[in-house]
Parts: structure tokens; sequence; C-alpha cells
């Protein structure tokens, strides 16, 4: 990402790496925090708040989740909800809280880097479960869930030390949603085996498509109670330097959580955090959370229409979630020296030098054993004002096919 970000800087690309929303987060964001700063009657905002998170967003997050981990769950704001200092923050404080030094956490493959560095700084070790793109009975060729593990990998992952298997969904980077059949098996192997799972759900109101739909895996029989869901507010109301995320699950998992959280963070920020509550209520009278969906499915069909024309329909590989979208860069003709470095590395640097457009390697997502699955892939992230879409099309034109 520093590499990317600095030549793209340098060469005034169209930046479609990073994936932070490049336009005003909704009103009712800025319009709450004034409100906040301008309470007077209210002395504690800009102190600190309860380490678990601030009461009056604490109970915003349980009415904002109510029903969605099944019926015989009743979301108590103070003993299952822990707000935190971004999501990476929420997943940092899972690992030290609930795995111990040695232990082994599994992960699927592509996956957001940061885990990894999360879970060594735990003192954990993280095995990897790759994704490899098949042929899957009613999913296109071309679209992001035709990533897809094999069950016996993931059973011949596990080991005495494994305590925790993180599943992503909807997925970064490939914009896969976690089918429900796939979940089953990760839920039957978290029981055989009583391992915990990490849920990361930060994209959970971005999905789209007929293969979008969201399945929370806490909400599968036997699961809540042994699995810790991780979210933010950044990706939602396009405010990522808000950085507050939160975890929901059970006592006794989010307790342990928020011990780590107490002795390293201690709490998120008050004024935002009061400002977010009062921005919760305003998204769900106004269903902003239907109009978001609405919204990135725009982008992403704009976006899809731009890289198809770019790279082969046969070559784009749709999202049902995130707002990322994978293409396969094998048809593309560009100079490749591999003395240089991986093919998805190499054309990334091409097209932001010469065709002023930023895109990330997916090799990038891999752990070094599976790196070669990525070579042949970039991501480009469409959170982008339509303009800036249309112009890196236009540049995307100068790209020649073998």
């Amino acid at each position: 990402w520093d590499e990317f970000t600095r030549l793209s800087n340098e060469y005034k690309t169209v930046n479609l790496g990073q994936g932070f929303a490049s336009y005003e987060p909704p009103k009712f964001i800025s319009d709450n925090l004034i409100k906040v700063a301008q309470d007077t009657s209210d002395i504690m905002r800009y102190q600190y708040s309860p380490t678990q998170g601030d009461n009056q967003l604490l109970a915003a997050i349980a009415r904002m989740y109510d029903g969605k981990f099944g019926q015989n769950v009743k979301l108590e704001p103070k003993k299952n909800i822990l707000v935190t200092n971004g999501c990476s923050a929420a997943c940092y404080m899972t690992f030290v809280g609930l795995v111990n030094p040695g232990e082994e956490i599994i992960v699927f493959e592509p996956f957001y880097g940061i885990y990894l560095q999360s879970a060594i700084l735990a003192g954990a070790k993280m095995k990897f479960v790759p994704m490899k793109r098949s042929k899957v009975q009613g999913v296109d060729e071309s679209n992001a869930n035709s990533f897809i593990f094999d069950e016996a990998d993931l059973r011949n992952a596990i080991t005495d030390k494994t305590k925790m298997i993180l599943v992503n969904t909807p997925h970064n980077p490939t914009g896969k949603t976690f089918s429900r059949e796939e979940l089953e098996i990760i839920a039957s192997v978290a029981k055989d085996h009583d391992l915990l799972v990490l849920a990361d759900e930060v994209y959970d109101h971005i999905t789209f498509g007929k293969h979008g739909d969201h399945n929370r895996i806490a909400s599968f029989e036997g699961m809540w109670e042994r699995t810790v869901t991780c979210s933010s507010f950044g990706k939602t109301f396009s405010c990522t330097g808000f950085k507050t995320g939160f975890v929901i699950g059970p006592e006794n998992l989010v307790k342990a959580a928020a011990y780590a959280n107490a002795y390293s963070n201690f709490c998120a920020i008050t004024p935002i955090q009061r400002a977010l509550a009062l921005s919760i209520d305003d998204a769900i009278e106004q269903d902003y959370f239907g109009e978001l969906e609405a919204f990135y499915e725009q982008k992403k069909n704009l976006c899809m229409e731009i890289l198809c024309k770019a790279f082969g329909k046969e070559n784009v590989l749709e999202p049902n979630g995130a707002y990322f979208i994978v293409v396969d860069i094998s048809s593309i003709d560009f100079p490749y020296d591999s003395s240089k470095g991986t093919r998805d590395f190499e054309f990334a640097r091409y097209c932001v030098k010469e065709i002023g457009v930023t895109s990330i390697p997916l090799s990038a997502f891999y752990s070094p054993k599976n790196t070669q699955l990525g070579e042949n892939y970039v991501r480009f992230a469409f959170c982008k004002p339509d303009d800036l879409l249309i112009e890196a099309g236009r540049r995307l034109e100068k790209l020649k096919r073998k």
C-alpha cells in the first residue's frame, strides 16, 4: 500500500487502489458532530467514555443489530458489545483477549493483511487455507463467488493448537460473499473441534446481486456462543477516519476482548461515539442502509462496465459485496520482467506509470507460500466519484490485450 500510494501521488493517477470513500459521508454525520460539539450541557462529551464504549452508542448498536443474530439472541448493550478504535482494533483485541501465545488462527486467503500482523503481535500463529477459482453450481465463472475453499484443506489445517477460525464476509479483496453452505461447513468444523470463530463483517451493509445475501455465522445453530462478530462504521458511513468499530458476541467472549482493550486503547473517542449514536438512529429512520446498497450497486455496475471494456468481460469478477473488483490480467500485453517481481506487481506498476490508474496486486493478500495464486490478478476499488471512475476507464482504454 505504501508503494502504490507513493507512486500514485508521484504520477498523479486515478487512485482505485485504496479502499476509502472519496466523497462526503451522509449529511447527518456532520450534523451530529456539530450537535455534539455545541451541546454545552453535556460536560462529559470531551472526556473518557467507559472503556467498553459510550452508553449511548452501545444502546444504538444494540438497536441497529436487533434480531440479526437469531430470534433467541437479545443484545444487551453492556454485556454483548464492545466499542473499539476501528474494526482492525476489534479484531486485534479479540486475538489478544481470546487466543493464547502459540495458539493458531485459521484464515482464508487471500486475506486482509492486518490480520497476520495482529496475530503476530498477539503472540499467535496464523494458518492459511487458500481459496481458488473453481466451477460452482449456479455461479458464473466470472463471479467473485467462484473463489472457494476446499473443506479438506480447512480440516487438514487444524492441529491441537488451533483456537480460532477467521472468516471475512463480504470479503476483501475479492468481493465474495460466503454462501450459507460454506458457512455451514465452517460452523460444523468449529463445533467438531470446539473452536472459536471471528467473523469480520465490516462490509455487511454493502451487498448486491443474486449472490449478495449476507449470512451471519453467529446466527447459525450452536454458533452464537462461540462467535465474535467485528465491524465498524467507517465503511458503512463513508468515514474511515472516525476509526470507530465494535465487537458483538456472548458476554464471556466480549469481556475478554474488553479486558484487552482496557489495557491498550482504553476507550474510543467520546464525541465521535456520541455523534455515531445519533447517526445510527437517523440512518434507521431515513432507510439509509437500503439506499447505501443501491448507491454502491450503481457504482459497481459502472465500474464493471469500465473494466469489462478494458480487460474483457470474462476477466472481470463481478463482486457480491464490499466495494472491490478483482480482474484477471492474463490477457494483457505489457513489458514484464520476472526478475523485477511477480506479474501482478509489475502490471500494477506499469498501470500507474504508463496508464495513470492505480490498482493493488492480489498476491499482496496471500501468504508467501501461496503468492502464485494471486499473480495474475489485481484489485480495483469503486468507492470513488463517478467522474473518477469514468476517467479511469478512459485511461484504461490504452491497455493492449495479447
